[in-house]
């Protein structure tokens, strides 16, 4: 995949990088990163065409009514694609109906009550995009995933380059909500072998600190 774009997004006032898997229809944790920080940009990840569209466009929030206006792409790139390390260039997608489109994934629902379109969407691998831009910044400030049972794959994916990430925001589980969704306390237990210490948890969310980046302060606080 062709990340040549981000490049014009990068001049003297950006000092860090943040990654965003998992948009949902609104993209909450990119615009928090990107209102609290003005030297930052974000690249945010979202497989689901019609979360991407909201997201470009702007949308109703389905859940209060509250109107989501537009993103703004002047630190932000938008990579619409599901992570996943095979280089297939494409996999069949859950695409759920209803309010919560945040739930689709990579793997089945075992609801029946969840009704969903199977459709193909494109894939991007991490590892990929991170050396693009460890090329261009000297560390990953933050990666964030919430894909829906795929987590521990992803971190997986990215084993060589988890030294040059100073925090790390991981989805504990869906509660088997999908079929041949992985394990997600097996992630959890990966990422604290690998140098990481937890330092938060809310709402089944876990941030991890790099031991290595003791001296770099997790100045936003966001957890979703």
């Amino acid at each position: 995949m062709d990340f040549s774009g981000i490049d014009s997004l990068i001049n003297e006032n950006i000092s860090k990088v943040r990654i965003d898997i998992g948009l949902s229809f609104n993209a909450p944790i990119s615009r928090r990163w990107l209102e609290y920080f003005d030297d930052r940009i974000v690249i945010g990840i979202e497989p689901d065409p019609e979360n991407v569209q909201k997201i470009k466009d702007g949308t109703v929030n389905p859940f209060d009514g509250k109107a989501i206006p537009p993103m703004s792409f002047d630190r932000f790139f938008l990579i619409e694609a599901a992570c996943d390390p095979d280089d297939v260039g494409q996999k069949e997608f859950h695409k759920v109906k209803g309010m919560d489109t945040g739930c689709s994934s990579l793997y089945k629902p075992t609801s029946s009550d969840w009704s969903f379109d199977l459709i193909k969407v494109k894939t991007v691998n991490l590892s990929d995009l991170i050396e693009f831009l460890l090329d261009r910044f000297p560390f990953i400030e933050q990666i964030k995933t919430d894909t829906q049972g795929h987590d521990l794959i992803i971190l997986k994916s990215i084993e060589r380059h988890l030294s040059r990430i100073a925090f790390y925001d991981l989805e504990n589980g869906t509660s088997g909500q999908y079929q041949k969704e992985r394990d997600e306390d097996k992630a959890l237990g990966f990422i604290t072998q690998k140098g990481f210490s937890l330092i938060e948890n809310s709402h089944g969310n876990h941030r991890f600190a790099n031991k290595r980046f003791s001296n770099i302060n997790n100045e936003s606080g966001v957890l979703d």
